[in-house]
């Protein structure tokens, strides 16, 4: 621009006027409003100093907006600007202090043109500050960009991550269940293998287990033979006894057709025991051999027992013989027999003159002479009595070999068998039902050929005659109770007697065993009023009637054989009144009490036994007769009370009237009260559950 046209806007009234937009807030309202009234008359250096005051005052309020990173910027520059203005200012002074400037222009000139510098600086600075900020914004969008640029990286790394994450997730999740599967497919493995080795074991075991089977059976093959031949040669040996039992029976002639096709039958048995046994050393299973076996011992003592009958009837049939002949001779020898009677009478009486006759049942007169047999027992009772009488001599020839041998060994065998027998039997007691049952069943397990243990070793009874002796002996010891143990203590009568029922019902054969001891120990319960005979002392003949003789030779006293035998008829009548185990039907029930009290009736009545016998066997027998017979029972009483009961007391002595009274007060209660009282010890059903 020329210096003319400068000057010119110096001089123009714009060019004359003074522009400060802050002189309100400063406080230069009468300044301002004297310098409009008035022309300027300001010297150059208070020009300077107000324009310095305008300077410092116009960015007063820009640098209150201002941020104070901005505001540092701005007083650098400032600062900066403030040197240049004051170089060109000085510049300028010293052009405008030239000779020829001071000549062509005029202070209020110099002035205006300061201020317009000043302006044009101030314009320079707002350009700066306007670049400067526009720089600031520039980089602010710059830092905002990479700042996003850094967000979305990150949340680009972030997502890669996660990404990461859900892989490393996923992963680890599929190695679990690829380790589960693993594990699950190595507990298979396992439980595999297990059973595997289960199935080994149990493999081997069942090998070993076949083995010994095989050995087992091996054994008892070897024991089942050696023990078919042992009862070979019993049943060849028993065979030969029933042969010869046949063949030396003194009454052949007396024996049955029947009998004649025994020993036929025997020798087909021992025939087809001994085929038995060479099958059983040829086939391998011996269960049915052995069946068979026991099956021809079975026949062999059904041909034993028949053989026994026959032998008994044809003594039977001998003895009636004899006393039909016996009866045509007594009138011719009457008086002989009388004579010799009274001699041998004589004789005895020297040798038992301490013995107690008095009380003792004497022979009479008329029992040795002409007393017919009928009216000492019945018929058929005889027949029962005899025919037990020879089954028993065949069992004892049978068992010689075992009762009477002298071998040690055979000896301590029998002694062990006697100890296995009356060790159960002692120990007998109404302790309690399973007690009583233990006992039964050690007995029976003996009886039926098993083992049972003693002490310290096993015994067991053979086949067949240890079995047959350790029967007998059984019967002999539980009916020797009523003498030991019954005849002091009433109510010990039925566990007895329930010993002998569930024998008696399990093994048959018991049944006579225990009648013949019965009949041995008191010949009152066949009833058998037995008479002396020719050929028998006084002492055989009271042995037959079942008393006892002291080792001085002396017989017991009267009151202890009624004891003794009130003992024996109170363990009987147990027998008959105690009903099966198991509810079956009874193998010697109430029938036959009603059977022995019409045998007594029927027979006359012997001083104090019958009294004794009768009283006895109605206290312990008389409910169950009542309970199954009702009326007809009580008449039966009524009967004895009026008609037997006073034959009773004719052949009662003087002093003896014990058993009498008290058969009498126990008729008369019966009567009177129409029932009969349970008798003492009876065992209830709910005795076994104990």
């Amino acid at each position: 621009m020329s210096t003319s046209t400068l000057e010119g806007l110096r001089t123009s009234k714009k060019g004359n006027l003074i522009y400060d937009k802050y002189w309100l807030e400063d406080g230069r309202v009468e300044d301002v409003v004297a310098y409009c009234s008035s022309p300027p008359s300001v010297s150059v250096d208070l020009l300077t100093a107000a324009l310095s005051k305008t300077q410092i005052a116009s960015p007063v309020r820009e640098e209150q907006r201002e941020s104070p990173e901005t505001r540092q910027r701005r007083n650098d520059s400032i600062t900066a600007n403030d040197v240049e203005v004051d170089h060109n200012y000085s510049r300028r002074k010293a052009l405008d202090t030239s000779p020829v400037e001071l000549n062509e222009s005029s202070n209020v000139e110099r002035a205006i043109f300061q201020c317009e510098q000043e302006w044009e600086k101030i314009v320079k600075e707002r350009v700066k500050e306007r670049q400067w900020q526009l720089q600031e914004h520039s980089k602010q969008v710059q830092e905002q960009a990479e700042q996003n640029v850094a967000l979305k990286a990150q949340q680009r790394e972030l997502k890669q991550r996660a990404i990461v994450q859900m892989k490393r997730q996923a992963q680890r999740e599929m190695d679990e269940m690829r380790e589960k599967r693993l594990l699950h497919q190595q507990e298979l493995q396992r439980l595999h293998v297990k059973r595997l080795d289960a199935k080994l074991k149990a493999a081997v075991q069942q090998r070993e287990a076949d083995e010994m089977e095989k050995r087992k059976r091996a054994k008892e093959q070897q024991d089942f033979q050696q023990s078919l031949s042992r009862v070979k040669s019993q049943v060849d040996e028993a065979a030969k006894k029933i042969v010869h039992l046949l063949q030396s029976c003194s009454h052949k002639e007396h024996l049955s057709k029947e009998s004649s096709k025994l020993p036929i039958q025997i020798q087909a048995l021992c025939t087809k025991a001994d085929s038995l046994v060479h099958e059983a050393s040829e086939v391998e299973s011996f269960r049915g051999s052995e069946r068979t076996m026991q099956a021809v011992v079975d026949q062999l003592m059904l041909r034993q027992e028949e053989a026994i009958r026959a032998i008994a009837e044809a003594e039977r049939k001998f003895q009636e013989e004899v006393a039909r002949k016996e009866k045509e001779k007594e009138r011719l020898e009457k008086e002989r027999l009388e004579k010799e009677r009274q001699e041998k009478e004589k004789v005895k009486a020297k040798k038992s003159e301490a013995r107690p006759e008095p009380t003792q049942p004497q022979p009479s007169s008329s029992s040795t002479t002409a007393v017919p047999l009928e009216s000492c027992v019945s018929p058929d009772a005889l027949n029962d009595y005899t025919g037990l009488q020879e089954k028993h001599k065949v069992l004892e020839e049978s068992c010689k070999g075992l009762s009477k041998t002298t071998d040690k060994d055979v000896k301590k065998y029998r002694f062990d068998l006697q100890k296995a027998v009356n060790t159960p039997i002692n120990s007998v007691s109404v302790q309690s039902g399973s007690h009583l049952l233990d006992k039964l069943h050690r007995i029976k397990d003996l009886l039926s050929g098993l083992e049972v243990q003693m002490t310290n070793r096993r015994v067991k009874a053979t086949q067949p005659t240890g079995v047959i002796y350790v029967k007998d002996l059984a019967a002999k010891k539980l009916v020797k109770q009523g003498d030991e143990q019954v005849s002091s203590n009433h109510e010990s009568a039925f566990a007895y007697a329930a010993i002998a029922v569930a024998l008696w019902q399990d093994i048959p054969d018991m049944g006579d065993l225990f009648l013949y001891h019965f009949y041995q120990s008191s010949p009152f319960l066949v009833p058998y009023h037995m008479t002396k005979k020719d050929d028998q002392t006084l002492e055989e003949y009271y042995k037959s009637l079942g008393y006892c003789y002291e080792s001085e030779g002396q017989i017991e006293k009267q009151d202890k054989y009624l004891k003794r035998m009130a003992g024996f008829t109170r363990l009987y009548a147990a027998i008959i009144a105690t009903p099966p185990l198991r509810g079956q039907s009874h193998p010697h029930g109430v029938e036959r009490g009603w059977m022995f009290i019409s045998r007594v009736l029927n027979l006359e009545p012997q001083p104090d036994i019958t009294a004794t016998t009768l009283f006895d066997f109605l206290e312990v027998c008389g409910q169950a007769l009542s309970e199954a017979y009702g009326k007809q029972f009580f008449k039966l009483l009524q009967t004895i009370y009026r008609n037997y009961f006073p034959k009773i007391e004719a052949v009662t002595p003087q002093g003896s009237g014990g058993p009498v009274m008290r058969l009498k007060s126990f008729l008369e209660d019966c009567l009177k009260r129409q029932r009969v009282p349970p008798p003492k010890g009876f065992l209830s059903s709910d005795f076994w559950r104990s």
